[in-house]
């Protein structure tokens, strides 16, 4: 695996993390 492998799944899972929060809590970011 080479680094825009690696740079492509560190944004996927923290933009995953970002909508998981933000359907959780919407009220935060409002």
């Amino acid at each position: 695996m080479n680094a825009f492998v690696w740079i492509g799944l560190g944004l996927g899972a923290m933009l995953f993390i970002y909508l998981l929060v933000f359907l959780i809590s919407p009220e935060r970011f409002l």
